[in-house]
């Protein structure tokens, strides 16, 4: 007797005995109970899913002698037939073969004659879309009005090719993709009734192979079998696909993880040796790293890995963030693999590239160094002397001095930034040497200590406020300060005199108990259009452009105003600011107000939910007045004017910006 492949001889007889595709097995079922049959159905699917093996059990169902029914009885002649594919009411096409319009006609001239045996006449058509449009013309009239007697059971793995009229003529059923678990267990039960031994690690390899097709694992299963004498193994099944064995992987890995290139080289010149296909070894690493995340969030993931005790540690040391920074070089390794010159330079690359990242550990990560906001112009809290309007509105700011190609130690920059040479202002240069910074070098600094927040909205005036320092700093963006002891308080702007005036009209207002920092109140006209921002006419604004400080901690004074009385400075504060007030923000900001008073200052805050001269406010009112004085001037001019009489034109002042 010739033997028989374990994908023909495990085809399902009966819809209890399909694996998987619950929904089409509902559908069919309750039509079949209910006896409400459409006269097309379409099946759709990747290879070996089961689309003809359910049509004929469909078909089985239609003609079984019990009568209609879901369960067909498999032992009368009608069933007998056509498992055997030998029923002579059941004509299978394979369109693939018959694509011309004849062969299509010649199939539909017999539709019209009553089936021979069965109930029904049933046309089972496999790779329904490779028949030509000619073919589909003639189907159509009878595939929507095909006598009672006929049924169409159409199949094909491509139903984007199928023209709409077809579609809209059937009920389609579209078939799953079967999981690795699902395809894993079938052929755990076929082998064991086959009586056939077998590695229970060797299934999974098996079902990832077929990708989804069922009948692509019992062929290679057959393989399987035939390559290891009956004895199914997990080497030789490895050997047989060309997968690696996965030690490979974590030992790579875990040399990648602890920085040691020379356990690296090894490992991979150990693989290179013994495979030609060695590069599946960033599938194996990939497959690792995302079964580590997952155990972070559910740990009993790890049992799912060939390597549980691996993937476990590996999920308890590494961060969230490493991991998905590992997958993520793995991942563009892998995909620019086809660009290297050869598969072992890809290779190579792909995990230099992961060794040279080094995540920053979560209790080593800094907070974002905060570029100090240094305006090129501090106008002084004094009256305003009028200057007349040019062509430019707005003075550019004078270009800084080209940074510091290399690294130069801390205790030689200000000497060098300070040089005749240099054309840094005297304004950055004090900051300069006062704080010791070094531009563009590494500088190790203690972080200041920053409490986590939850994001609040930014005002359009707020934003302009904190991002100042993009087009007005004089300083790259590398910049780490070196904290003075908190007990310490000098002026952060000592040499600068017009920092040291700005203080001393700040002091004069503090003999003054009642009165607050000068407020911005006036119309913007030709004289002071040149004003910009809050800092030009506002002390406690200058102020805070000279001050260290970013993020909320400045939209937080920003929103806000001052008062000093004598060793006490007063805040009142918006009332949407409060949710960041807590004892660690209280300190943290108390210290750098007295560093930039330069003396021991005793802080008080109040809310608010209306800040009229707060620097926010200030600057909002800027604006406003800067956007109202154009819009007047656009008004009364007299080309504006005529345009508006000659083409019926309007102003729209909402849509006017003013740099």
């Amino acid at each position: 007797m010739s033997y028989q492949v374990l994908a023909r001889k495990w085809r399902p007889k009966q819809f209890a005995e399909l694996v998987g595709q619950g929904h089409v097995k509902t559908a069919l079922s309750n039509a079949l109970t209910s006896s409400r049959l459409h006269h097309a159905y379409l099946f759709t699917g990747t290879r070996g899913v089961g689309k003809t093996t359910i049509a004929r059990i469909f078909a089985k169902s239609l003609n079984c002698e019990t009568g209609i029914t879901a369960t067909p009885c498999g032992v009368c002649s009608a069933c007998k037939e056509i498992d055997a594919g030998n029923f002579v009411d059941l004509l299978e096409i394979d369109a693939a073969s018959r694509t011309k319009v004849e062969d299509t006609r010649d199939l539909l001239d017999n539709v019209q004659y009553a089936p021979s045996r069965g109930r029904f006449k049933v046309y089972l058509i496999d790779e329904v879309h490779m028949l030509s449009r000619h073919s589909f013309n003639a189907l159509l009239k009878t595939l929507e009005e095909p006598p009672p007697h006929v049924k169409f059971l159409l199949a094909t793995t491509d139903p984007q090719k199928l023209p709409v009229t077809v579609l809209s003529r059937c009920l389609q059923f579209s078939l799953k993709a079967l999981s690795p678990d699902q395809i894993a267990g079938h052929l755990a039960h076929v082998l064991t009734a086959e009586n056939i031994q077998f590695d229970t690690a060797a299934l999974p390899l098996l079902a990832k192979a077929a990708n989804g097709s069922l009948r692509d694992s019992l062929s290679l299963t057959d393989q399987a079998i035939a390559q290891s004498n009956s004895q199914i193994s997990l080497e030789a099944v490895r050997d047989m696909l060309g997968f690696l064995d996965q030690q490979f992987a974590s030992a790579i890995l875990g040399a990648i993880l602890n920085q040691d290139y020379p356990a690296m080289q090894t490992e991979l010149q150990a693989l290179i040796s013994q495979h030609s296909d060695y590069s599946r070894v960033l599938d194996d690493m990939l497959s690792l790293l995302h079964q580590a995340a997952m155990t972070q969030l559910a740990p009993a993931a790890a049992q799912l890995s060939e390597q549980p005790d691996f993937v476990a540690a590996l999920a308890k040391n590494q961060s969230p963030e490493a991991l998905q920074l590992y997958y993520q070089l793995l991942i563009s390794g892998k995909r620019e693999l086809s660009f290297a010159p050869d598969e072992r330079t890809g290779l190579e690359m792909a995990l230099l590239r992961a060794l040279a990242f080094v995540p920053i550990p979560a209790s080593n990560m800094t907070a974002a160094t905060v570029s100090p906001v240094l305006p090129q112009r501090h106008a002084q809290p004094a009256t305003i002397q009028p200057s007349p309007v040019t062509a430019q509105t707005a003075t550019e700011p004078p270009a800084t001095a080209p940074l510091l190609a290399e690294t130069i130690p801390a205790s030689q920059q200000p000497d060098r930034l300070l040089s005749p040479g240099s054309s840094i202002d005297p304004l950055t240069a004090s900051i300069i040497k006062r704080r010791g910074l070094a531009v563009d070098a590494a500088v190790e600094a203690k972080p200041p200590k920053k409490s986590e927040h939850r994001p609040v909205p930014v005002p359009a005036a707020a934003a302009i406020l904190l991002t100042r320092s993009e087009s007005e700093a004089v300083m790259a963006k590398n910049i780490a300060y070196v904290d003075e002891p908190e007990d310490e308080y000098e002026p952060l702007l000592a040499d600068d005199p017009n920092h040291a005036a700005m203080l001393n009209t700040l002091w004069q207002q503090s003999e003054q108990p009642a009165e607050t920092a000068s407020i911005f109140n006036g119309e913007i006209n030709q004289q002071n259009f040149s004003i910009r921002y809050a800092a030009e006419v506002d002390s406690w604004a200058a102020l805070i452009e000279t001050l260290p400080v970013g993020g909320l901690m400045r939209l937080f004074l920003l929103n806000s105003a001052m008062q000093l009385e004598q060793q006490q400075i007063k805040l009142e504060v918006q009332q949407s600011q409060q949710h960041l007030d807590n004892p660690e923000f209280r300190h943290e900001l108390q210290g750098l107000l007295s560093q930039g008073f330069g003396r021991q200052l005793q802080l008080q805050l109040n809310y608010s939910n209306q800040i009229p001269q707060s620097p926010l406010a200030i600057q909002q009112r800027i604006e406003q007045e800067r956007i109202s004085y154009v819009t007047r001037l656009m008004q009364n001019d007299p080309n504006v004017q005529q345009l508006q009489q000659q083409f019926d034109a309007s102003l729209l002042p909402d849509t006017l910006q003013v740099n």
